[in-house]
């Protein structure tokens, strides 16, 4: 199966990664990118780029029409405008409305370990750095799913730029910690794109090897 693929957040981290693993498997991709973003990578790749914000409404549909896809990933976050907005929440939901207008075949949403019901598991040092983004990112889940498009939510642990050890594995548990280099993540989104199994899903990435949890993990048989 190929992809016509659409990423939202491909310029560096996760995002990047996945596009140098689809084009290396034959699929198409495209990117949002703004103007003034380093885009030298994925023009490297043969990625093709779109520029625009994705806090834009126009910009978003616009990048729907050029890619007209059937897989779209979003790693948007980490963008906060002067008046607060966070890319977390309102870039991700512009996305998702925009995927389910147009019924996208499959949606990858990647946010981060500590949303949603994993909340009450974090240490308080963690929430009073990242608590506000971890919120914008739950919202974007929420709505999320409540739609009817086949979604998966990935949860990426602590993030690090080394090589991929191909130990990363997925997991359903809420009072789980770890880390995960970014290219283990991209890899474990590919391996659940064909899995019907994983619909619906949200999931936690991690790197087996790096994993600190009260109770013994017991990973997917999605990645």
């Amino acid at each position: 199966m190929t992809f016509r693929a659409l990423i939202f957040g491909a310029t560096r981290g996760v995002g990047l990664a996945l596009a140098e693993l689809l084009i290396q498997q034959g699929d198409e991709v495209f990117a949002l990118v703004r103007p003034e973003s380093e885009t030298e990578a994925l023009s490297a790749l043969g990625v093709t780029l779109i520029k625009g914000d994705a806090f834009s409404e126009d910009d978003i549909r616009a990048a729907y029409e050029v890619a007209a896809p059937d897989l779209v990933v979003s790693t948007l976050g980490g963008s906060l405008k002067p008046d607060g907005r966070r890319v977390d929440k309102e870039g991700n939901i512009l996305v998702i409305h925009e995927a389910v207008a147009r019924n996208v075949k499959r949606f990858v949403l990647v946010t981060s370990l500590g949303c949603g019901e994993m909340r009450p598991f974090m240490s308080e040092r963690s929430l009073n750095a990242f608590g506000d983004s971890l919120l914008a990112k739950t919202v974007a889940e929420d709505v999320l799913k409540q739609t009817s498009i086949p979604w998966t939510i990935i949860r990426p642990g602590g993030l690090t730029n080394d090589p991929a050890t191909g130990t990363g594995a997925l997991y359903q548990q809420d009072d789980i910690h770890g880390m995960i280099a970014r290219r283990d993540v991209a890899a474990l989104i590919v391996d659940v794109l064909p899995n019907e199994a994983s619909i619906h899903q949200a999931l936690v990435a991690l790197d087996s090897n790096r994993i600190r949890s009260a109770n013994p993990p017991n990973p997917t048989p999605w990645g």
